[in-house]
């Protein structure tokens, strides 16, 4: 069955398909014919405006990410630019001297071991220096705690390496804070690098380690200042990187050449973090 055609021109309809010509008006039909064989153009998917908004949505979010993580470390910057300059402040000034010998304070213990040095915050400079703002002339000018342990021991402790001080003081004493007076009986450790093996001795009278506390410590503010003895061997540096997580901020204490010398049995506020 063959198909009949329209005229485009007239619209008459039902024409035969071997017509080259319009019954009614006489148009030509061979062209419409050739025009009508070709096949339809596809049509274009219309790609613009939504895609513009996809990339400008990301773009903003890369820059509002980059925006953040810079603010992030300038406060970082600031903090550890603030703690520099605390540490330079009380560094700078003279070092506090104490005499801790066993015989001066009339200390006696039956083991070695035992012994406890004489606490004591004791001055040996002007009021206003080397020490952190707060501390009063009652607590520079202290008289030497004298202490008699008696029998009084130490446990021998091997730290695993999940352990903390803070975890290890409250542990032993029910509560972390009292953590710093480790130091006193260990000035080998080292707050954040408490690994598998460090042996450490801990004392066992937990009332005798909350009066250390009390006598050591110094709250300024929302600071917390330790009095912390000098050990055989230290250095700015070595300190530093005994209380500091940041290697970085050890270096830069090191590195301030302040004309301080550190002579074992002296003693000097560090900050707690």
């Amino acid at each position: 069955m063959t198909s009949e055609t329209s005229c485009p021109v007239c619209g008459l309809k039902h024409i035969q398909p071997d017509k080259a010509k319009c019954p009614q008006c006489d148009a030509d039909l061979t062209c419409f014919k050739i025009l009508d064989s070709f096949p339809d153009e596809p049509v274009r998917e219309v790609k613009g405006p939504r895609a513009w908004i996809i990339a400008f949505y990301g773009i903003a979010m890369v820059i509002c990410l980059v925006t953040a993580i810079t603010v992030f470390q300038y406060y970082q910057f600031k903090r550890i630019e603030s703690l520099l300059m605390d540490q330079q402040k009380y560094l700078s000034g003279c070092v506090t001297g104490i005499n801790e010998s066993v015989e001066a304070a009339g200390l006696k213990s039956d083991k070695p071991g035992a012994q406890l040095s004489a606490l004591s915050a004791q001055s040996t400079c002007n009021a206003t220096e080397g020490r952190p703002t707060g501390v009063s002339e009652r607590k520079q000018d202290a008289e030497i705690l004298h202490v008699v342990l008696g029998k009084t021991d130490f446990w021998v402790y091997d730290a695993i390496e999940t352990d903390t001080l803070w975890d290890i003081s409250e542990r032993y004493y029910g509560s972390g804070q009292y953590y710093p007076v480790l130091f006193e009986h260990n000035p080998h450790l080292r707050i954040y690098e408490i690994g598998d093996g460090v042996r450490m001795k801990i004392l066992k009278d937990a009332g005798l380690v909350k009066d250390i506390y009390l006598k050591m410590s110094l709250t300024d503010g929302d600071r917390i200042y330790w009095n912390y003895k000098v050990a055989e061997g230290d250095t700015l540096r070595s300190v530093a990187g005994k209380f500091y997580r940041m290697e970085e901020t050890a270096k830069q204490i090191s590195n301030l050449k302040l004309d301080v010398r550190l002579q074992p049995g002296q003693r000097i506020w560090m900050l707690l973090e």
